[in-house]
């Protein structure tokens, strides 16, 4: 029996392009699951200098296991936000489970118009993950 040619160099390719294939599709369910932070401003998102709102920030347990530990930082990215003090949920995290918190946030009476920056950052059991929200003031 005859054994064709084989172009090895192709062959190499291919077999590199299933691999990285192979490698893609573990991680891609996690991506395009729930988005771990989502955070809304309420009532509102358009506020003048002097006033407050809440910012409501809900964690989704995308690791696809149960954690029992979770760390979040609320820090203001521009000056003259004040970030209020705000309870963290405890006890353990289902996969796919939901923990909302609200944390106050007050604006300094100085504030010149324009939109202002939040950083929310969460580790979930030592996976980081990072998101901004913008809140408009206004006149």
């Amino acid at each position: 029996m005859n054994w064709p040619d084989i172009n090895w160099k192709y062959l190499l390719i291919a077999v590199g392009l299933v691999l990285v294939a192979a490698v893609a599709l573990m991680f891609l369910p996690q991506t395009l699951s729930a988005k771990t932070i989502s955070a809304y401003f309420s009532p509102a998102s358009k506020l003048a200098p002097g006033q407050s709102t809440n910012l409501i920030v809900e964690v989704t347990n995308t690791l696809g296991k149960d954690i029992s530990s979770f760390d979040i930082t609320v820090k203001a990215v521009n000056e003259g936000i004040k970030i209020g003090s705000f309870q963290k949920p405890t006890g353990t995290i289902g996969a796919g489970e939901t923990r909302r918190m609200t944390v106050p946030i007050s604006l300094e009476s100085g504030l010149l118009e324009g939109t202002y920056l939040v950083e929310i950052d969460v580790s979930l059991e030592d996976h980081p993950f990072s998101t901004r929200v913008g809140l408009e003031v206004k006149k």
